[in-house]
């Protein structure tokens, strides 16, 4: 047994097949060919704030073990929040970052972070205390405040917290296929006053005479990227006043590395694209990531991107929409609450124990909305 770590600063630096051989059977996001549109676009960068540093295992010249890894100036584009803890360690001037970040930069979509060669002798346990130890190191010689791991499977998540890399909990709420063949099987299963609403919501919509085209692989030109960018930038800039994490190379990007996976949405009114999403196909789930609008229709946003996944899904026989983080008021639309993952190795400071324990009540303040039913969805109780 000979294992050494090894950091590369480009996803590129890396043999193709070497992150294929761990992640290939993980999420479409963790792919080699989406995280090198994202470094060959520049939207990861060191000038973006995210500066690549991956991680393998190596048994000699083996990979059995990887991570996606960065080495982060900023909270940004991350969506688990630490911005207060962020705050809290300037009001005593001390420095929170860099930090260490495990996570698919822009994308809070749940999967595998930590991967592993399936045909390893070696154990698992012995794995994850060499990564662990190597994380440690990799603190200290960035001084670092923490490592953190976004997003990552349940699985994982509770392996990791028995190596005391703190688990933390947030809420996610995602639509699941029922078996339903039509858009009303579905509404049928929602509260009267649920259903009554949505369709009025849509009804009142409808009177835009607005026209929904999904386009798929191939047939996504140039031509569409940039009509969507310009729906993205726009509403970005409506809202955050910038043009959005991610450029138009990085969207034109995906037409060759993972042109069988985007799905997208254009919105057109007589005769123009006033509204754009883009979803992504993969194992069965559809993700909903990013859209935007040039004109502001009420109802809009959740006709875009809701109701039109759900029926997409619905036709397609998917049994997941996962349409992005945040938001309660999905539930009023069909989607339920999950719980999502993180873990935190902190590195030893004054706020150490109080992070802790600030996660700690997160922890049991979300477990307790799921378990008590406090989370009310719309849909109907079984009899």
């Amino acid at each position: 047994m000979n294992l050494s770590a090894r950091f590369f600063t480009s996803i590129s630096d890396i043999p193709r097949d070497h992150w294929q051989q761990l992640f290939k059977n993980h999420s479409l996001f963790i792919q080699y060919q989406y995280l090198l549109s994202l470094e060959q676009s520049q939207c990861v960068s060191a000038d973006t704030g995210w500066i690549a540093n991956h991680l393998i295992i190596y048994d000699q010249e083996t990979p059995i073990a990887g991570l996606p890894l960065y080495v982060k100036m900023h909270s940004y584009g991350e969506y688990m929040f630490d911005w207060n803890w962020a705050a809290a360690y300037q009001q005593r001037q001390m420095e929170y970052y860099p930090k260490l970040l495990s996570a698919i930069p822009f994308t809070p979509v749940s999967g595998t972070r930590l991967a592993f060669a399936e045909n390893t002798k070696l154990s698992r346990n012995l794995i994850i205390e060499t990564l662990i130890e190597v994380l440690k190191q990799r603190l200290d010689a960035f001084d670092a405040s923490n490592f953190q791991c976004l997003f990552i499977d349940k699985d994982s998540s509770d392996e990791l917290e028995q190596y005391q890399v703190v688990q933390r909990n947030d809420v996610l709420f995602q639509w699941f296929n029922q078996d339903y063949k039509t858009f009303d099987d579905f509404l049928g299963k929602l509260t009267a006053r649920k259903r009554k609403s949505i369709k009025k919501e849509r009804k009142v919509l409808s009177q835009q005479q607005l026209k929904y085209q999904w386009i798929e692989n191939a047939e996504i030109t140039p031509t569409h990227w940039q009509l969507f960018y310009q729906c993205y930038r726009q509403t970005y800039l409506k809202r955050s006043g910038h043009q959005g994490y991610l450029n138009l190379q990085f969207f034109q990007s995906l037409s060759e590395n993972l042109a069988e996976n985007c799905r997208l949405l254009m919105v057109s009114k007589d005769g123009q694209t006033i509204a754009s999403a883009l979803f992504f196909e993969h194992a069965g789930t559809l993700y909903g990531r990013y859209w935007g609008a040039l004109a502001q229709i009420p109802g809009l946003h959740f006709e875009v991107c809701y109701y039109q996944g759900i029926e997409y899904c619905i036709e397609h026989g998917l049994q997941k929409f996962d349409a992005g983080v945040q938001g309660e008021h999905k539930l009023n639309r069909g989607f339920v609450p999950v719980l999502s993952y993180g873990n935190y190795l902190l590195a030893e400071s004054p706020f150490k124990a109080a992070i802790e324990d600030v996660i700690k009540r997160e922890n049991n303040h979300y477990r307790h909305l799921l378990d008590s039913g406090a989370l009310d969805t719309a849909y109907r109780k079984e009899d």
